[in-house]
């Protein structure tokens, strides 16, 4: 083989490892996050299951593009500002679902994009 031909394979080699660590990072990130289930009933009858995505309070503010204590205090003023926060039992965290929290963002002109 020549030696473009190797140095071609060998870069096609290190490209390959490179997405497949970065897909083995997302994957380990999404595992480490508890899954979420929402079970509801159709009005057919039948029953429909939804993974529901949650955000942290960190993560939302990243989304946000604001500092971390700025959630908070929409926090404290919660029923002005219309946003909704989750705490899971036994949890001193709190969490906002994923939709809901585009929707708010999106209903504030200040933050949406």
């Amino acid at each position: 083989m020549s030696a473009k031909i190797v140095e071609m394979l060998s870069e096609q080699n290190r490209q390959a490892q490179r997405v497949i660590e970065s897909a083995l990072n997302e994957l380990r990130r999404n595992l480490q996050k508890p899954v979420y289930l929402q079970i509801t009933t159709e009005k057919n009858g039948s029953l429909a299951i939804k993974q529901i995505e949650f955000l942290t309070a960190e993560e939302f503010a990243a989304l946000c593009r604001v500092e971390e204590r700025t959630v908070y205090t929409w926090l404290e003023r919660a029923t002005k500002t219309g946003l909704k926060c989750y705490r899971p039992s036994g949890s001193r965290g709190i969490l906002f679902e994923m939709n809901e929290a585009l929707e708010w963002i999106m209903s504030n002109p200040n933050l949406a994009p």
